[in-house]
């Protein structure tokens, strides 16, 4: 997809993190905007921020984890602009306690299932069967993670994974189809982003009971936070590496080498061996900025 100008594309998870970075970046393309997040009041702002610079966007508050809200954010990307060019499926939430896996209660699978991989679900299914009606150069962008690739991401993790196996099989079967539409699946590492503090856009219908956090799922959250905010690349890098993977139509995204983890890990595969235990967070963090 290398023509942008005055072309649409739909982001989510646009208020804030990756989202934002990228909505700035498309604006400087002229492209125009639809902007989706749960957050109504910084997705507001940031339509008022571009609208003021003679951007062309319209911003829809969207839980995407609702099929019908996502429904309805077509609809008006539809009355907005006509159709629509590229779609970002970037909303993502995190729910980071140390917790061993069995522990992580039904509430909070329900939640990062909702938003990480149902969110994406209904994306596809409210956009694409456009996309291949309009038959223009179109693309398709799924925020994935480099948790996504390694073992030992916990419950993010293993939606994170099976948001990879969701974002290969778009590709075949757009490719069986004969449609050209780009994919990207997009696996960063460490990004300097809020998605650590997650709970502060958590619906209230999967709040957790009783609220209060033991305090090692609290400092265990602030390890991950702090590493973050140091080490993370900058969410402007990213949009900028996003922007050249859609015009060069790249699939696989990785803000950061591979690391021995993804090597290791297809060894453990071929061998039979149980995998490693995956880094701290602030090893993980270290290693991919002494990549970089």
């Amino acid at each position: 997809m290398q023509e942008l100008r005055e072309k649409t594309p739909v982001g989510t998870g646009a208020a804030s993190g990756i989202g934002r970075a990228l909505a700035r970046r498309l604006a400087q393309e002229q492209m125009q905007l639809v902007l989706a997040d749960i957050a109504a009041q910084p997705l507001a702002e940031l339509e008022r921020e571009l609208r003021n610079g003679d951007h062309l966007c319209q911003a829809v508050v969207t839980d995407v984890s609702l099929a019908s809200d996502v429904e309805e954010l077509a609809r008006k990307a539809q009355e907005s602009f006509g159709k629509v060019h590229l779609l970002v499926n970037n909303a993502g939430v995190s729910r980071h306690t140390g917790q061993a896996i069995w522990e992580v209660p039904p509430v909070d699978w329900d939640w990062l299932l909702g938003v990480n991989f149902l969110g994406v679900v209904h994306g596809l299914r409210a956009f694409v069967p456009a996309m291949l009606a309009h038959g223009e150069s179109a693309h398709v962008v799924n925020a994935v993670s480099y948790a996504g690739l390694i073992c030992g991401g916990g419950a993010y993790g293993a939606t994170k994974q099976a948001l990879i196996s969701l974002t290969e099989s778009l590709l075949f079967d757009l490719r069986r189809h004969g449609s050209e539409i780009g994919v990207t699946c997009l696996c960063p590492g460490l990004v300097d982003t809020a998605i650590v503090e997650s709970e502060r856009v958590r619906p209230a219908r999967w709040k957790r009971e009783p609220a209060c956090e033991p305090p090692e799922w609290v400092a265990y959250r602030q390890n991950i936070a702090e590493a973050t905010r140091r080490l993370g690349v900058r969410p402007e890098v990213l949009a900028e590496d996003i922007l050249q993977a859609i015009r060069q139509n790249t699939f696989y995204l990785l803000n950061e080498p591979a690391g021995s983890e993804i090597g290791e890990r297809l060894s453990c595969l071929q061998s039979g061996r149980a995998p490693c235990a995956p880094p701290r967070p602030s090893q993980s963090a270290r290693r991919l900025n002494s990549s970089s």
